[in-house]
């Protein structure tokens, strides 16, 4: 048993009729707010609504096609740091593994007897070859190749 608004019992009777007139109520919103109805009687407002959703799709489906790009391009990048974590470790036990031989080898060289330590007072001075006289007849014909090298060359675009 249910107490109404006015404090009278009843039984299932009044939940059945609002169960009801609820029902009447929503077939009488659908029908007076059909789709249909509303294309024809306001057909601009129609295209609009369409549009739109048509517009909020591509935004939706662009935003799904940037992000899984961008969690793509995160794993590569990923995948690629860790790599490069793994040579920057074989790198430096390879420097350690070489500086371990020289060690070694130097340890274990002697100088021969004779080998003398230099001294400046022991040193010759020769003096720079002259530079050969330039050739006067070009094989290439008139083009100097030698006036390319005196041009300096402008970089970029």
């Amino acid at each position: 048993m249910f107490v109404n608004s006015r404090g009278n019992r009843s039984g299932g009777l009044e939940r059945k009729s609002s169960a009801i007139n609820s029902g009447r109520t929503l077939s009488l919103m659908r029908g007076s707010f059909s789709a249909r109805k509303i294309s024809r009687k306001y057909p601009v407002l129609a295209s609009l609504h369409r549009s739109l959703d048509g517009g909020l799709i591509g935004v939706l489906l662009c935003a799904s096609i940037m992000s899984a790009l961008a969690l793509h391009s995160q794993y590569l990048w990923t995948k690629s740091f860790s790599r490069l974590e793994i040579t920057r470790d074989l790198t430096q036990k390879l420097e350690e593994s070489i500086a371990n031989l020289e060690r070694y080898l130097l340890n274990s060289v002697t100088l021969p007897n004779s080998m003398v330590e230099t001294k400046s007072a022991d040193l010759l001075y020769i003096q720079a070859p002259l530079k050969p006289s330039r050739v006067s007849r070009n094989v290439y014909g008139d083009f100097d190749f030698h006036a390319l090298s005196r041009h300096p060359i402008s970089h970029g675009y």
